[in-house]
């Protein structure tokens, strides 16, 4: 141990950072040498916990995630999201919306004794610094608000699989949008029926099987009895989502199904006639390739 720790000083005193090592919790790796460790120190490059919020995550589940990952408890979390933060894009928000959808889904280095309002600013920032680089300007040529489009993405981020299908997808949405159509997409109802505390219990955040009792739950957010949008994000997207909306594909298509063979892709139609076809062919499991 004191060999080690006149190595230490012997190293700093070389890379004349005697002076400038700072304080705080560091955590090293088993085997990190001593002249790492020194560079580290002097760059109060203190502990950071490495986490992944994936895309399509509601607020509840990033609480539970970070909770697991000792972060910070769900508890606190979910309370720190009532306090006020500073972000460009929230300006363009109705006073009072909800930051569900705002939360961008990335890996995060968090230090061993961050504050629940900083997890949160964080994540709002990472959003702010995809804001301003990618999102405003095809928002703005969109026609969409930016609460309408965070709400399209989220639903967008749940029903897309194959990365390729999200502008397709999304042209879908907009295309009954436009032509007064309900969306009738299972994730809204997924949402509103996770409002239960019983039924998150029994099947998760995200019910996989949803029943006709479900499908005609009164809710805002069901957009099989509602048409239009339901009123905020269901969940977090990612930017691909997001520009999925603003730039969709070009296409008339009002219809999608999606294949059971596991691949997690869908196939379109723009007639009812079609989309029943596709039904048909997707439950006998021969999606074309």
């Amino acid at each position: 141990m004191q060999r080690n720790q006149r190595l230490f000083t012997v190293l700093a005193g070389l890379m004349g950072v005697g002076s400038a090592l700072e304080s705080g919790d560091y955590e090293f790796s088993l085997g990190e040498t001593a002249l790492s460790a020194v560079r580290r120190i002097s760059q109060g490059r203190t502990a950071a916990f490495g986490v992944t919020i994936r895309e399509g995550l509601r607020l509840e589940e990033i609480a539970q995630l970070l909770e697991e990952e000792n972060i910070v408890s769900a508890g606190e979390f979910l309370s720190a999201l009532q306090s006020p933060f500073e972000a460009s894009f929230l300006t363009a928000l109705p006073e009072g919306a909800s930051l569900e959808g705002f939360l961008f889904p990335a890996t995060y280095n968090f230090l061993l004794d961050v504050d629940p309002s900083q997890v949160v600013q964080l994540l709002l920032s990472a959003f702010d610094e995809r804001y301003q680089e990618s999102i405003e300007a095809p928002l703005a040529a969109s026609g969409l608000t930016l609460l309408q489009a965070v709400t399209l993405a989220s639903i967008v981020e749940r029903e897309a699989v194959v990365s390729e299908e999200r502008s397709t997808i999304a042209a879908v949405f907009l295309n009954r949008l436009e032509a007064g159509i309900a969306l009738q997409a299972d994730p809204t109802v997924q949402y509103a029926v996770a409002n239960d505390p019983a039924s998150v219990e029994q099947f998760g955040y995200w019910k996989r099987d949803l029943t006709d009792a479900d499908l005609a739950l009164e809710s805002p957010y069901n957009t099989y009895v509602l048409p239009g949008l339901p009123p905020a994000p269901i969940a977090n997207p990612g930017l691909d989502s997001i520009l999925a909306v603003v730039q969709p594909a070009t296409t008339d298509v009002l219809y999608f199904v999606a294949c059971q063979d596991g691949s997690g892709a869908h196939m379109f139609a723009e007639t009812l006639d079609q989309h029943l076809e596709n039904i048909n062919i997707a439950d006998s499991g021969a999606c074309p390739p």
